[in-house]
């Protein structure tokens, strides 16, 4: 009798193994929605209070995003886009070509990495403006430019800061990547940008290039700040 009630016990027990391992192995498989969007924030320390950022875009060839959690397999998707997608930094728009239904669940990392598209016309592009020390010399139109491809990672993280969350299926996630341009100089002194070459139209309207065959010395050194404090949040 008590084999009987033992043997009882333990099928009562594995059964209710069974049914909670198949509820965790339902639950993880689940979708959940997360959508990705890139910006920028005018915000920062740069070379000077003088120099300011208004807007800019991004046009990415290919976009990954790699999952580790807690439970569950690791995963790796990616998306090309051949003929390029743009982003304007500054947008109200859902791109669905950013849209991933990602396994729901607690991520121990979640990474992001995108190559922009190498073409004759900028794949990264800010526009900003720069007052002079001088007042009686005209402001100049600031244009930063990118036409090489450029790849760039990050880790997504939580509101608090935390590469550790939980993403689930009832609540859709908005991943918001953020340039941030002013932080690009931080090797740039105030002279280089007073004594940085310009062009001006027939308006008198001055335009200030900055990109790999006009004003190198300050391209070079934005060029190895691009990916700095580049950030990625929920």
């Amino acid at each position: 009798m008590k084999l009987l009630l033992r043997l009882k016990f333990s099928l009562l027990l594995f059964s209710l193994f069974l049914m909670t391992g198949c509820d965790k192995e339902v639950a993880f498989k689940n979708p959940a929605d997360v959508v990705f969007d890139v910006g920028m924030t005018p915000q920062g320390i740069g070379a000077s209070d003088d120099l300011t950022f208004s807007d800019g875009y991004v046009i990415l060839h290919y976009f990954t995003v790699i999952g580790e959690r807690a439970v569950g397999e690791d995963f790796e998707f990616s998306r090309t886009f051949p003929n390029g997608l743009k982003i304007p930094f500054y947008n109200n728009l859902t791109f669905e070509d950013l849209s991933f239904e990602l396994p729901e669940g607690a991520y121990t990392n979640l990474k992001v990495r995108f190559e922009t598209k190498r073409s004759n016309v900028p794949s990264v592009f800010v526009e900003g403006n720069y007052d002079y020390n001088n007042p009686l010399k005209r402001s100049s139109t600031v244009h930063l430019a990118w036409n090489t491809a450029k790849i760039f990672e990050m880790s997504v993280l939580s509101p608090t800061g935390s590469s550790s969350f939980t993403l689930s299926e009832t609540k859709k996630e908005l991943a918001q990547i953020i340039f941030q341009p002013k932080r690009w100089f931080a090797n740039v002194t105030e002279l280089m940008l007073e004594n940085a070459t310009f062009v001006t139209d027939p308006s008198q309207a001055q335009t200030m290039t900055i990109d790999q065959v006009t004003n190198t010395a300050i391209f070079i050194e934005l060029d190895s700040e691009i990916g700095v404090e580049l950030t990625c949040t929920l």
